[in-house]
């Protein structure tokens, strides 16, 4: 192994001007050679937010169209690149930024952008810093170490090009990135090395170009290599973290837990997007290309449906009552059903559908960070197929979109994010673990599906019910059917009296009505569902034990519940909810409480 004796610094200048707090990764090192993953915990650096000078999307990246990269390697006096020949270094650069083949850069966002987006650049000769390595490692001096690199690539560049660099011309830079030799600190955890994120440099250094002198803004630091823990310093940088601070550029926030509150649980979506651990998601051999991916971060997870909305790429397919199709999210092209999106009453709280097959660069989707796997945990890859559904209130999205503060915090609340997934398991695996099992995707075996009684549930984040229910979904297949049910809970009431009470000297009489159907037929099949807050049905009431009343419009479901189980033991004192199930009406109905003493 290499010791850690010289450090170099490449620097790459994009065309954008963002002033924003920064995006740092918060990797920590994981054992590797494990056929089973442990628990993924802190896989990214956590740092205090940073105040926003205005809102995110006013400075974002345009997504489409033509964005040059200037690649200039920089190294220190007692740290140099692993690859000291100036010819093979710059060769090996300019392919993983800009060959357009799977695995760089530009082909990774020209394919999840539809063609719409394309990179460009080249790469310049090595620069050499002024200090050693150690010095640029502390966290305090991370703008210096810019600084100092910026210095360096304005006396390197060659002016006549940098109007590409300047998109919107006004006389900046718009974005400089570093990628320093060695490690970075979100893997080796060592105060010697730089963590990888996403910042704005102080505009003190300038470039003279003939009349117009350009200025350094953004910058994005990434490593030379990218090692973890037992495995070889000598993997030369992939793609992940570097296509996963650029999503920064275009405005996306980052999906896990950016607080250091609620620590347990640092991973909102896992290793299903770039913006979360996915960034991370690797392979280890590409059947397609008979290419070998040596390392993690080789094979990202795709830009999700909904940043792909936001970014201009992809609209949504409606889905309406009745059923629906959707295709491989990552075969497929902008003009197939690639994302359907299901509302109930609420306009910016709904869920998603995505079909993910494993193709393209969902290839890594299920790599487990962090680990080299075995023949049987890659055929767990294999069988990872099916339907993923997402929870999404884009009201998050603009509470911090439109702040002055925090809009790196989206999904810092677990019990209310912008994005979440409902795994297909009770064992929601992506909040503590950050990777996705064969039982996260739902396909035909899961029967019941997916409503507002499932576990997971359909509800929307304050308890109220949505009234979706998916069911009926087909095997995993390039293209996977479903049936897509919202009820309208227009004119619906629900009552329980008295409440609370005890079971040991009367019983509760539960109603639900439903405003203007009495002239509808409930069918010859209706059930009342007791369940605990959690979910777990408690008391299932049928059809005989039930009385329907009509009143004018109203159609009324009555019964009693004597506070027992299906076992016939008394329940324990708490909240319960009780659901009515018809023909015509399924979803919540109510709570009711029950007491054990006066």
């Amino acid at each position: 192994m290499r010791t850690l004796k010289q450090l170099a610094v490449f620097v790459i200048i994009l065309n954008i001007t963002i002033t924003a707090m920064p995006f740092l990764d918060r990797s920590a090192a994981r054992a590797g050679g494990l056929d089973y993953p442990q628990i993924i915990k802190n896989p990214f650096l956590k740092m205090p937010d940073r105040n926003l000078l205005a809102t995110a999307a006013e400075y974002a990246l345009p997504a489409s169209g033509e964005i040059y990269i200037l690649v200039v390697p920089v190294f220190f006096s007692d740290y140099n690149f692993i690859t000291t020949n100036t010819n093979t270094l710059t060769n090996f650069l300019n392919e993983i930024f800009f060959s357009n083949y799977f695995g760089t850069v530009t082909h990774y966002y020209n394919a999840n952008s539809f063609g719409l987006l394309n990179i460009k650049g080249i790469v310049l000769p090595p620069l050499k810093l002024p200090e050693i390595r150690s010095y640029y490692g502390d966290q305090s001096r991370y703008t210096t170490f810019a600084i100092a690199s910026a210095n360096l690539a304005a006396a390197a560049v060659s002016t006549g090009i940098l109007s590409k660099y300047d998109a919107n011309q006004d006389n900046y830079i718009d974005i400089t990135v570093f990628i320093h030799a060695g490690q970075g600190a979100e893997t080796s955890a060592s105060s010697l090395d730089i963590h990888s994120h996403t910042s704005t440099l102080s505009p003190v250094t300038n470039i003279i170009a003939g009349a117009s002198v350009y200025k350094f803004g953004k910058y994005i630091i990434v490593p030379e290599v990218m090692n973890i823990n037992a495995h070889d310093i000598t993997n030369l940088i992939t793609i992940g973290t570097f296509t996963h601070e650029l999503g920064h550029c275009f405005g996306l926030p980052d999906l896990y837990n950016t607080s250091s509150l609620n620590a347990d649980i640092d991973n909102s979506v896992g290793s299903a997007a770039l913006m979360d651990t996915g960034a991370y998601n690797f392979i280890r051999y590409h059947t397609n290309t008979n290419t070998i991916f040596p390392t993690y971060g080789s094979c990202p997870a795709p830009v999700i449906g909904l940043h792909k909305k936001f970014l201009g790429w992809l609209k949504f397919t409606e889905a309406p009552s009745g059923l629906n199709k959707v295709t491989d999210f990552s075969s497929g092209t902008s003009s197939e059903p690639l994302v359907c999106i299901i509302k109930g009453a609420k306009d910016k709280e709904y869920w998603l559908i995505e079909n993910r097959q494993g193709s393209s660069y969902d290839i890594g989707l299920m790599s487990y960070p962090y680990y080299i796997l075995s023949s049987e945990a890659r055929e767990n890859q294999i069988r990872a197929q099916g339907l993923l559904i997402w929870h999404i209130d884009e009201s998050v999205y603009e509470i911090y979109y439109n702040s002055t503060y925090g809009f790196n915090s989206v999904n810092n609340d677990y019990l209310h994010r912008a994005v979440d997934i409902e795994e297909a398991t009770t064992n929601q695996s992506l909040d503590t673990a950050g990777y996705l099992t064969e039982k996260s995707f739902w396909a035909s075996n899961h029967l019941d599906g997916f409503s507002d009684n499932s576990r997971p549930n359909a509800r929307y984040y304050d308890s109220s019910p949505s009234g979706i229910r998916i069911s009926g979904i087909s095997a995993p297949g390039r293209e996977m059917k479903f049936t897509a049910t919202v009820i309208d809970y227009a004119g619906f009431s629900a009552r329980a009296f008295p409440d609370p009470f005890f079971p040991d000297q009367n019983r509760v009489t539960i109603a639900v009505t439903l405003e203007g159907a009495a002239d509808k037929n409930p069918g010859n099949e209706y059930k009342y569902y007791i369940t605990s807050l959690s979910g777990r049905i408690v008391k299932t009431i049928d059809t005989e034990q039930i009385n329907t009343i009509k009143s004018g419009e109203k159609l009324v479901f009555i019964t009693q519940w004597d506070g027992r189980d299906n076992s016939g033991r008394i329940c324990n004192a708490g909240t319960y909810r009780y659901y009515l199930e018809t023909e015509i009406s399924k979803g919540l109905a109510g709570t009711v409480s029950i007491k054990r003493w006066q």
